[in-house]
């Protein structure tokens, strides 16, 4: 269904849903209404302003499903739009996990090595952070263990579970952010 309302809301109602969804772990459904967004956004102009972030939610909720190869092309997509091929925090973000978890050091560093934590929203300074600190990350998509407790990643999941609500892991990379 379309979001009600005028041109420049209509990709953030595609986005809040899609991102509630992935916060849930309804990735599935997430994927769906992140991907329906990014029609949306060029159909209605506004693929510059929203593309990036729309492709950042894709890229993660596929990095999460376990489709690398295809988060990283949506993920390039996004870049293209982008001035200089930095992106947003988000997508730059999103492209620096995936490097991190191939073990591209110079590509994750570029990605979040200038990045203000402070100067950020709380909810993005902790998903960068939880990026940042890929040592747990890493350990779960390559072995589908680690050996520390994810300290911020699991604090991200918090407010859900305050209302009682509890996550359902469709894949084992759900548990990572």
């Amino acid at each position: 269904a379309e979001p009600p309302g005028p041109a420049d809301s209509l990709s953030v109602g595609y986005f809040n849903p899609s991102l509630n969804l992935a916060t849930a772990d309804r990735l599935d459904e997430a994927l769906l209404a992140a991907e329906a967004g990014r029609v949306a956004a060029p159909e209605a102009g506004l693929e510059r302003r929203f593309g990036q972030d729309l492709a950042a939610l894709t890229g993660d909720i596929l990095l999460r499903l376990g489709r690398v190869d295809a988060a990283l092309d949506v993920l390039s997509e996004g870049l293209a739009l982008a001035p200089g091929g930095i992106g947003t925090i988000y997508l730059s973000t999103v492209r620096a996990r995936i490097a991190g978890i191939r073990g591209d050091d110079a590509e994750f560093e570029r990605r979040l090595g200038a990045m203000d934590l402070e100067g950020l929203d709380p909810d993005v300074a902790a998903y960068v952070a939880a990026v940042n600190s890929r040592a747990q990350p890493i350990a779960v998509v390559r072995n589908s263990a680690c050996s520390s407790p994810p300290p911020i990643a699991w604090m991200m999941k918090a407010p859900a579970k305050a209302i009682g609500t509890e996550p359902r892991h469709s894949h084992f990379t759900s548990s990572v952010l």
